[in-house]
């Protein structure tokens, strides 16, 4: 089967199964130039099943590195409001959104975090309302490889070579190498809410992390909900949100997560690298940070607003899942962050308060969830991590040893 062959593939699982996209629905696409085979196979998929608009937003990373380094600083804060708003507006007419992924490692490495910080800043303010809206309809992250991605994933090949085996290991990350992808991922996704209705079961009030660096307590809201990335709209349209994922999450207590933590992966911040980090937390609050790398970087992130000094997502991944079986590093989220247990900086998940996506901000943060314009994960699982789940009666129980589940 060729290159292109998989491709399609890809396509069709993509639109079918991951986004599902209805028959007379829209479907907005956001991606890189460096992805657009990919794309083209996406919409041609997308018509096939019946989508009535295909809206295709591109992006150059090229480009935007020539404005990060040369634009005014002024203009690093005008965002072109249009293209938020216009996002919106198809969230509000019930549009699904697919998110394509390609970002190169290490691609902003010359920019100064001064400047990362404005344009992120701006970026998180202007795009606020289409993400509220955009996470209640269907919607689907996916990765595709590009040119320089790969060749920092395979340093030791030539460049062609290393895209090809960068296609060759999201294909099997997304089970497209197996016979029916379709029947792989229901019954994959069934293990995973297994693994939802049994924390849901529990109700553990509080989880005790420990591992190399990490000495970490973190309070669940009265009103807490487990979910993996599967969900139902309320139109009752089912979608798979992130593919791959291998992980169930939930949101901590906005002022109960107290303790040090330290990443074990290195974390892709849009284009930039932070990495050997430690965030030290006091009643929720990151009060103090340090970083081998990328700490300028680090602070702008956590200085996005108020929120972001709190963290918004607990999520929990076997050290020993197909993903970390590779044994590659992908300095890719979406990769990194299913192969290892992973945390968030940032907004809270209404899908993980009971009756979270019919709350005001301020009614999620009186259910204990955490309000903010970002939402980042990063890794901090190992083969080392081992998890306490507390019940209310105060008993602990092993969740993880060893960084795999204990049962």
């Amino acid at each position: 089967m060729t290159l292109q062959d998989k491709m399609h593939n890809y396509a069709e699982l993509i639109v079918k199964f991951g986004v599902n996209v209805q028959k007379g629905q829209d479907l907005v696409v956001s991606s890189s130039i460096e992805t657009a085979e990919l794309v083209r196979e996406v919409v041609k998929q997308a018509y096939n099943v019946g989508a009535k608009h295909v809206h295709v937003y591109w992006n150059d990373e090229e480009t935007r590195l020539i404005e990060l380094l040369n634009a005014p600083e002024e203009a690093l804060q005008d965002v072109q409001q249009w293209i938020p708003d216009s996002l919106a507006k198809l969230a509000d007419e019930k549009a699904a959104f697919l998110f394509l992924n390609s970002t190169s490692p290490f691609l902003y490495e010359d920019v100064s975090a001064e400047r990362m910080t404005l344009y992120r800043q701006s970026r998180a303010i202007s795009n606020q309302e289409f993400q509220e809206k955009y996470m209640a309809r269907q919607w689907c992250i996916i990765a595709a490889p590009s040119p320089k991605w790969a060749a920092v994933v395979f340093p030791d090949m030539p460049v062609d070579q290393a895209v090809d085996k960068l296609w060759e290991r999201i294909f099997y990350a997304v089970r497209l190498e197996q016979e029916n992808p379709v029947d792989a991922w229901k019954e994959h996704l069934q293990t995973l809410r297994d693994k939802v209705e049994f924390l849901n079961k529990k109700h553990y009030r509080r989880l005790h992390y420990t591992g190399p660096g990490t000495d970490l307590t973190v309070d669940l809201p009265k009103k807490h909900l487990w979910a993996s990335a599967d969900k139902v709209t309320e139109e009752g349209v089912y979608c798979c949100v992130n593919m791959p994922t291998e992980e169930v999450f939930t949101t901590p207590s906005k002022f109960g997560v107290s303790g040090k933590v330290r990443n074990t992966k290195p974390l892709n911040y849009g284009g930039n690298i932070i990495d050997g980090f430690t965030l030290t937390l006091k009643e929720g609050r990151i009060v103090d940070y340090s970083a081998d790398q990328g700490e300028e970087l680090l602070k702008g992130l956590i200085d996005t607003d108020e929120g972001a000094h709190y963290l918004g997502e607990i999520a929990l991944v076997p050290h020993r899942s197909p993903i970390s079986d590779l044994n590659v590093l992908f300095y890719n989220t979406l990769f990194d962050e299913n192969a290892s247990c992973h945390i968030a900086i940032g907004r809270g998940l209404p899908m993980c308060i009971e009756g979270g996506f019919d709350m005001t901000p301020e009614e999620m943060e009186a259910n204990e969830a955490n309000i903010s314009m970002t939402h980042v994960d990063f890794m901090i699982g190992s083969a080392e991590l081992s998890i306490d789940g507390e019940l209310e009666d105060g008993t602990l129980e092993p969740l993880f040893r060893n960084g795999n589940w204990a049962h």
